[in-house]
């Protein structure tokens, strides 16, 4: 007589979608790493090239640096609270947006790190080479999850466009400036949203529409958050606020075509913001109100 099949009980049917939920979670959590603050995703397949040399600079361990109560300059807290409240700069205050710069970036001219980057370049010149070379190679602003290799080029883009001893000199720079760290923030800003109308010849590639590129890649991609999740606090809310900026700038001259919604972003620029100690905090806070 044929003996009807054996069928597993209610209880062993339970335990058998338990294994396969725990097998599914180990596999998602194989492919993919969520960054923290020190560390950056992971994205393994067979198919996908192993990442460049240069790549393990991105994640060297950063200098650390001893931080102090930030000093407020009146004459920064005015450029700085009048960031956005003109958009046509003249010949004469790119002069001084350029000079400005200069002066933040000067004292380091004399660290061997950036000297040997830049092949005996002042930190300017290393500054503004460093500005090109990443606005004629721009990340993967939207789209990015669509392919892996466009996830793996985000993870790895400062390395691949600028090299290891830039990639290097530019965190080193980052680190180094402690109590001028929010003004060079804005001098910077200043400087490259100027360079499409007042940069010299090689500048004019640093346009608004590669700035929106980049503000975009930092707030909504995975290579992007990766790059922030690896900064300080008060680094990653000030490249946030500036991201910002960017965006509602591309708005105003019809370019966000990537439709990069701020609202998020906003809120979670406004938390960082409220809880570093920032010297010119206020001044951020009011520019957010608008």
């Amino acid at each position: 007589m044929q003996q009807d099949p054996i069928m597993p009980s209610q209880s062993t049917w339970v335990w058998i979608i338990v294994a396969a939920a725990v097998v599914v979670i180990a596999v998602l959590g194989w492919l993919y790493v969520s960054p923290g603050r020190d560390a950056q995703p992971v994205i393994e397949s067979a198919a996908l090239p192993a990442p460049p040399p240069e790549a393990a600079a991105e994640a060297a361990p950063s200098v650390i640096v001893v931080e102090e109560t930030p000093r407020v300059d009146p004459a920064w807290a005015v450029r700085i609270g009048e960031i956005t409240s003109s958009r046509k700069i003249g010949a004469k205050d790119t002069d001084a947006i350029e000079e400005d710069l200069i002066d933040l970036l000067q004292g380091l001219d004399r660290d061997p790190g950036i000297v040997q980057a830049g092949n005996g370049a002042s930190a300017y010149e290393l500054f503004t080479a460093s500005a090109i070379d990443l606005a004629r190679t721009p990340p993967v602003a939207s789209g990015e999850v669509e392919s892996y290799k466009s996830i793996l080029s985000n993870l790895t883009h400062l390395a691949r466009s600028l090299g290891k001893k830039k990639t290097s000199a530019l965190v080193r720079t980052l680190n180094a400036r402690g109590d001028d760290l929010e003004p060079l923030a804005a001098a910077s800003y200043r400087w490259l949203i100027t360079r499409q109308s007042h940069g010299e010849k090689s500048e004019r590639v640093i346009t608004t529409s590669v700035l929106y590129d980049y503000a975009t890649f930092l707030l909504n991609t995975m290579g992007g958050q990766s790059y922030l999740q690896r900064r300080l606090p008060r680094q990653e809310a000030l490249a946030l606020f500036y991201s910002l900026l960017i965006v509602d700038r591309a708005r105003e001259e019809k370019i966000s075509r990537h439709g990069t919604e701020l609202g998020p972003h906003v809120a979670r620029c406004r938390q960082l913001l409220e809880t570093q100690d920032l010297a010119y905090r206020d001044q951020y806070l009011a520019i957010l109100d608008q």
